[in-house]
């Protein structure tokens, strides 16, 4: 793998954030004084990914989260004085992230939906432990050190719920709790049955403060305490809302119209689906939702004969989303390599999906969705039919085939 062709790609994904492109852009990634436009998000987050996979013990011990924000970090120099980078340099790069030692992370999350004897002391199951947070104080405080008096729990929280990973930072080791935490709750589903009336409830809480967890490391004695604070409130006035340039405001006529086409009643259905992946707990059940929004205006019909539906929605979304060949061809890899992850899920009943895969399947389905609402070859197709017509177009609409390219 070609490293400096991933950090040059990186590079030229980004701008300055004062860079005139960022205006009227749906929310960019940004940091470090730069920024990467919505147009080159999916691009971007694809070369974060072939850079995370290049050191194999990365995706073990570090949030791929973490690391984009290190990616970020690194190549912000470059994008502001328009300077290049060497081998070298990005190889130090990925070895300070490796040097960085594994350690013991202890992460608490609020427990619903269960009650013990508050005189029998904490309960444990397997790798989990269960603390009443007054009656188990002292077990408590024990386990995390002295340190908690500085949690400040809610009134609300009578029980935490530990678990203990390995990992090289706090993002990744809540991220492999979290997984941990979901196997528990079903586990515990698994025991008790469909008909019981239990419901235990760690990271499917609907509050405001689902998110909130404690992580402590073990080794280096510190804490991170993530709060779910209260949900700001939404300026629903805002422009945003009504952009057609991302062609919301199409959206809305879709949904005060009583005479739409079949697209239209698609573009809706498919912004159902987005809107329930974001909001669904299960990082595997949140994907499913996703690529269903994918398919819902992607997938030929039942008279097509496709030899693949993952090949003809992968097509479909270069075809949408990419601007010239080389970004095609990435796309196209991209998508067949998310659509991998669905098959997984769907049928060899794999529970786990990476968030980073979670919010790139997620971005596709948004940019799909938006390509077709505001692209002016689509403007007047009414249904799948015809949107397949024109893809069949752009495909064949090439040079012949002893033309140099």
């Amino acid at each position: 793998m070609d490293i400096i062709k991933i950090a040059t790609r990186l590079i030229a994904c980004a701008v300055p954030a004062e860079h005139p492109l960022l205006s009227m852009m749906e929310f960019p990634r940004s940091g470090e004084g730069i920024a990467v436009p919505a147009a080159k998000l999916q691009e971007y987050y694809s070369a974060v990914k072939e850079l995370f996979a290049v050191e194999k013990t990365l995706a073990t011990s570090y949030a791929l989260v973490t690391f984009e924000k290190a990616v970020i970090k690194f190549i912000a120099p470059h994008v502001l004085e328009g300077t290049q980078v060497d081998k070298a340099a990005v190889r130090e790069f990925l070895r300070n992230l490796v040097t960085l030692p594994v350690t013991e992370h202890q992460i608490y999350r609020p427990i619903n939906g269960v009650v013990k004897d508050t005189d029998c002391g904490p309960v444990t199951l397997g790798p989990f432990t269960v603390y009443h947070t007054n009656a188990d104080a002292g077990p408590l405080d024990e386990s995390m050190r002295g340190r908690l008096g500085m949690v400040l729990l809610d009134k609300s929280e009578h029980y935490l719920i530990k678990v203990e990973v390995k990992a090289r930072e706090p993002v990744k080791a809540l991220e492999l709790a979290n997984a941990l935490f979901e196997r528990f709750e079903r586990t515990i589903r698994f025991m008790v049955g469909p008909n019981s009336g239990f419901t235990v409830s760690i990271l499917t809480q609907n509050t405001p403060c689902d998110k909130r967890a404690i992580v402590l490391n073990k080794s280096r004695g510190s804490s991170e305490v993530g709060r779910g604070s209260s949900i700001p409130d939404l300026d629903i006035d805002d422009a945003y809302f009504h952009d057609a340039e991302v062609g919301y405001d199409r959206i809305w006529a879709i949904f005060d119209s009583t005479s739409n086409s079949e697209l239209a009643k698609k573009l809706l259905l498919a912004v159902d689906w987005v809107g329930q992946s974001i909001a669904e707990k299960v990082p595997s059940s949140a994907f499913i939702k996703a690529a269903i929004a994918l398919e819902v205006l992607l997938s030929p019909p039942k008279e097509f004969i496709s030899a693949s539906i993952t090949f003809q929605i992968s097509e479909s979304v270069a075809m949408l989303l990419g601007t010239d060949s080389a970004s095609r061809i990435r796309l196209e890899t991209e998508a067949k390599r998310l659509y991998s992850i669905r098959s997984d899920v769907a049928h060899k009943g794999i529970a786990e999906v990476d968030s980073f895969d979670l919010v790139a399947m997620q971005d596709m389905a948004r940019g799909v969705v938006k390509k077709i609402l505001t692209a002016p070859a689509l403007e007047n197709v009414t249904d799948g039919v015809e949107m397949r017509k024109i893809f069949r177009l752009m495909k064949y609409n090439c040079p012949e085939i002893w033309t140099k390219l």
